[in-house]
C-alpha cells in the first residue's frame, strides 16, 4: 500500500485525535471535526501551495537568459524540474552556504548583483521573519527557488568553464575596412569545452543533497 503524503497523514492524525477527544463514554452523541474546521485554523501568510509557487517560477522563466547557464535554468523549470532549495520548512542551510560563496565573487572582479546576492539576501530575510513581512509566501518561495538556482548555476558554470566564451567576444569584432557595410572576422577558432546538461543536472543533484561545502575562511 502506497504511504500517504505528509500533509494528508497530518490532517488524518488531527481528525482522529479530535474525534477521540470528543467521544463520550456515557453514551452521548459523538462530535466530529470536519475538514472545514481545520482549514479555518490555517493562516494564509503561512500556507504553501505548490501550484502557486510553480506559477511564480513560470513567470520568472519567461525572462530572457543573461548568461549561458540561464538557458538551462529556464528549461529545467519549464519542464517542471524538482525543487532544489525550498521545502515546507522554508530554505535550508545549502542556500546560506551558496550565499557565502557568492558574497566573495568581488574578489575575482565580479559584481555580486550579477549573482543576485542583494535580492537573495532580502528574500531569505523576509521568509525567515514572516511577522515583519507582508510578502506573499508562495511568490516569495517561487522567487527564491528560481533565483537561487540561477545564481548557483551561474557561479558553478563560471568556476568550471569560465564566465565568458572567447569565441562570442572575439568573433563578433567588426572589420573597420568593411565600413559602411560591416562584416565580422573570425579571430578565435580554438574549441573551448562548455557545460552540458549532464553537468547542470549533477550540480543540481549535489545542491538538493546538501553537498555544497562551505568555502574556507579568508
Amino acid at each position: 500500500m502506497k504511504p500517504l503524503p505528509f500533509k494528508q497523514l497530518l490532517l488524518f492524525s488531527l481528525i482522529v485525535m479530535f474525534i477521540s477527544c470528543q467521544k463520550e463514554n456515557n453514551g452521548k452523541q459523538e462530535q466530529f471535526v470536519f475538514m472545514q474546521d481545520i482549514k479555518e485554523w490555517i493562516l494564509p501568510e503561512y500556507s504553501l501551495k505548490s501550484r502557486h509557487i510553480r506559477d511564480e517560477i513560470g513567470q520568472l522563466a519567461q525572462n530572457e537568459p543573461k548568461m549561458y547557464a540561464d538557458a538551462f535554468t529556464k528549461k529545467y523549470y519549464t519542464q517542471k524540474g524538482h525543487f532544489v532549495w525550498i521545502t515546507r520548512h522554508g530554505v535550508g542551510d545549502n542556500a546560506d552556504t551558496l550565499l557565502s560563496y557568492l558574497r566573495n565573487v568581488e574578489e575575482d572582479g565580479l559584481n555580486t548583483s550579477g549573482f543576485l546576492v542583494p535580492k537573495l539576501e532580502k528574500s531569505i530575510q523576509e521568509l525567515r521573519n514572516r511577522k515583519e513581512s507582508k510578502a506573499d509566501i508562495n511568490k516569495l518561495m517561487g522567487q527564491l527557488e528560481y533565483q537561487l538556482t540561477t545564481a548557483y548555476l551561474r557561479y558553478a558554470t563560471g568556476q568550471r568553464y569560465g564566465y565568458t566564451l572567447p569565441s562570442d567576444i572575439l568573433n563578433n569584432i567588426e572589420s573597420e575596412k568593411s565600413y559602411p557595410e560591416p562584416s565580422q572576422r573570425h579571430h578565435f577558432s580554438i574549441h573551448i569545452e562548455s557545460a552540458k546538461d549532464s553537468f547542470y543536472m549533477h550540480a543540481l543533484h549535489e545542491a538538493r543533497s546538501g553537498n555544497i561545502a562551505a568555502p574556507p575562511p579568508i
